[in-house]
């Protein structure tokens, strides 16, 4: 499988909350809560995460979010609901781990 990685920008914040606010993804996140585009934004500029948009063939499938507090790393993935359960998370996790 071919993925690449782009880093997510405020600008791809409609593709971010199409699959974050989708039911199927909140059911499984730590906060719940559905993020209007206005809000998303505010966020993303005061936080500044280092969040990487998964695309295979020119497709965006999926994002990686990750936050580093020395010496912890969390990473978890959102796949977008059309293109789950055909590999893509976990060629990205391969491809991450790789890279690092």
């Amino acid at each position: 499988m071919d993925l690449d990685f782009k880093k997510v920008t405020v600008e791809d914040c409609d593709f971010i909350l199409k699959i974050r606010n989708d039911d199927s993804t909140r059911h499984f996140l730590h906060n719940s809560q559905k993020f209007s585009s206005a809000q998303f934004k505010k966020w993303f500029v005061k936080e500044k995460p280092e969040w990487i948009k998964v695309i295979h063939r020119d497709v965006e499938v999926g994002y990686m979010r990750t936050v580093i507090s020395y010496p912890d790393i969390e990473i978890g993935m959102d796949v977008c609901p059309t293109h789950r359960g055909k590999g893509y998370a976990k060629e990205a996790y391969q491809k991450l781990l790789k890279n690092l």
